[in-house]
């Protein structure tokens, strides 16, 4: 009984992040940024962040970098989904 109900909380709390993630809307708040990061794009486009180093190692992705950081253009993430090679 113990262990059950520990793994019922555990539930309970993890339900209740992302229930709280999805309220926010981290979608929304990325429509109105020219330039996004890494984890900024993998939200973008629903994919994890080794996807969008994978895109970015292909050359898939231009990317700037300033800095440790990867910035990239949201015009050029839609134009690689809109015009696939």
């Amino acid at each position: 009984m113990y262990k059950k109900r520990k793994c019922d909380d555990a539930i309970k709390a993890n339900n209740q992040i992302v229930e709280k993630r999805i309220e926010e809307k981290p979608i929304e708040s990325l429509k109105d940024k020219p330039l996004l990061i890494i984890s900024e794009t993998s939200i973008y486009l629903g994919v994890s962040r080794p996807t969008v180093y994978s895109y970015i190692k292909r050359g898939e992705l231009k990317v700037i970098r300033l800095g440790y950081k990867y910035l990239l253009k949201k015009e050029d993430i839609d134009e690689l989904f809109n015009h696939p090679t």
